[in-house]
């Protein structure tokens, strides 16, 4: 083999690794964040997982098996059938009220179409008449004057016999007068009474029936107070383990472990090849030799030795 052929395979080889210098490693590193639950804590985690699962897929929730609305109470009953009752009385009251109210506002106010205005002037006049005329009276006396002094049938007679009658007239009318403007009073009065007492009076009418039922509606009220407690109590039972698996898993809630991060870091440097290196060694030693006659392939054997110390 001659020494170009033997320079080239070298130079071949010498590419093959590298090109003869040898290779330059650099720095690696890998990082590795974990953002898992404790390790503590997960089991719990796990049974807390398992548990709401199981509770959503087997516990059903359930309405409140009881009556929720407390029955009337007895006496309620019999009050209101007391109120109802009473309702013909109280529609009849309201006929008579209106009716009252009625004549009071019209002919009870009325000297001339109230009967018993009427009535009551005229029994109040009669006696003034009757003093008038009855023997003892106006008229009796004045005869008896006149007889006494010899005029009877005269004209003295006549003329206080005008004037008793006169008075006796107005006497009358101012009695009648008065005692109209009487009744017109008492009649306005007796028609503002009727008018205000008349709720009351119908009230009055109810109250017995009213006061059952109020009794009543209160024992009613306690009886469903008791079935309100009872229905909460229900919907605790029913919500109860829910309750406490939320409770159960806000206590076990929370980043206890944190983040962790994991690094690895390799380091390289420059790496002697030997192949590179004898390939070197020997092309050194082979121009070395090149410059010594006789000594070309001598020199590229001792490079390569040399490279491999």
């Amino acid at each position: 083999m001659t020494i170009g052929i033997l320079k080239r395979k070298l130079l071949d080889f010498g590419g093959l690794r590298g090109g003869g210098g040898g290779d330059t490693g650099g720095s690696s590193s890998t990082t590795v964040q974990k953002a898992d639950p404790w390790i503590g804590q997960q089991p719990y985690l796990q049974y807390g997982f398992a548990e709401a699962q199981n509770q959503y897929a087997n516990q059903v929730p359930q309405y409140y098996p009881g009556q929720i609305t407390a029955p009337l109470d007895p006496l309620s009953e019999l009050g209101q059938a007391h109120v109802v009752s009473q309702t013909p009385q109280m529609e009849q009251f309201s006929n008579l009220t209106a009716s009252s109210n009625a004549f009071n506002m019209n002919q009870g106010r009325d000297p001339q179409t109230n009967p018993y205005l009427q009535s009551a002037i005229q029994a109040a006049l009669d006696p003034m008449v009757r003093d008038f005329n009855d023997a003892g009276g106006t008229m009796s006396q004045i005869r008896s004057e006149a007889i006494t002094n010899d005029q009877l049938g005269g004209s003295r007679q006549g003329i206080a016999e005008g004037l008793a009658a006169d008075r006796l007239q107005r006497n009358m009318l101012g009695t009648a007068a008065q005692m109209a403007n009487q009744g017109y009073q008492g009649a306005q009065d007796a028609a503002t009474r009727s008018i205000a007492l008349a709720p009351q009076t119908q009230s009055m009418m109810t109250t017995p029936g009213a006061t059952l039922d109020a009794v009543g509606a209160q024992r009613q009220a306690y009886e469903q107070q008791l079935i309100n407690d009872a229905v909460q109590e229900w919907n605790f039972q029913q919500n109860l383990p829910s309750a406490m698996l939320s409770q159960f898993m806000n206590l076990i809630q929370g980043n206890w472990g944190g983040t962790s991060t994991a690094t690895s870091t390799g380091t390289g440097g420059y790496q002697r090849d030997p192949f590179s290196s004898a390939l070197g060694g020997a092309m050194s030693g082979w121009q070395i030799g090149s410059m010594v006659p006789g000594m070309g392939p001598v020199g590229a054997g001792i490079g390569a030795l040399l490279s491999f110390l």
